[in-house]
């Protein structure tokens, strides 16, 4: 195994070629925050394998994602969601904040000669500013509740994720019951936290 020294020193003459240099699945094996502080990466790509666990542990993965996210951004890296199956996912990583991505949602594999007739039928599957899936808004709504000047200033009538629920008819739900306590910061009962989450499932 090459020490890591030998590998600083490698890195850094590639760097001095123009090299341009992305850590791949972050968050797995070698690719530590250790790595990423220490090297010259100009890409970071965030473990897809980190996604898979949204539909399981909804809350606890967009906490995960929005915080690698940040911290690539922080360290001046360009950040790559992989891994974004649906649109929910899309609809997510855009809400915490990512600008790039990769997954099937977005494009799957194919040959160089397909990439033109791709570019110019693509269409996002997600819009920014708006909120469409459950996934999207449990990001929007986590987001919120983790930026003070937002949770100030953000009307309950015109949350995004209260426009979601009026849009699909969800307004009389635990989960809109849920999400307007938090806003408005009261004490919930975590059958409540449970039941926003379990609609996942079900988007």
């Amino acid at each position: 195994m090459i020490d890591q020294q030998t590998q600083v020193e490698a890195i850094d003459r590639l760097v001095r070629l123009g090299a341009k240099l992305a850590m791949d699945d972050l968050g797995a094996g070698y690719s530590s925050l250790k790595r990423l502080s220490a090297l010259p990466f100009d890409v970071v790509k965030i473990d897809k394998d980190l996604l898979s666990e949204w539909r399981l542990s909804p809350l606890e993965t967009v906490g995960l994602i929005s915080t690698l996210i940040e911290t690539g951004q922080d360290l001046n890296r360009t950040v790559v969601v992989e891994g974004l199956a649906d649109v929910g996912m899309v609809e997510a990583a855009m809400v915490l904040g990512a600008t790039k991505g990769q997954g099937y949602a977005l494009a799957h594999p194919m040959p160089a000669d397909a990439v033109p007739d791709w570019i110019r039928q693509f269409r996002m599957p997600a819009v920014p500013g708006t909120i469409h899936t459950l996934l999207g808004a449990l990001a929007n709504h986590w987001a919120v509740m983790h930026s003070r000047r937002l949770a100030q200033t953000l009307s309950l009538d015109h949350a995004q994720t209260t426009l979601l629920f009026m849009e699909q008819g969800w307004q009389d739900t635990e989960a809109a019951a849920w999400t307007a306590h938090k806003l408005k910061r009261v004490r919930t009962l975590p059958m409540l936290r449970t039941s926003f989450c379990n609609g996942l499932w079900h988007a």
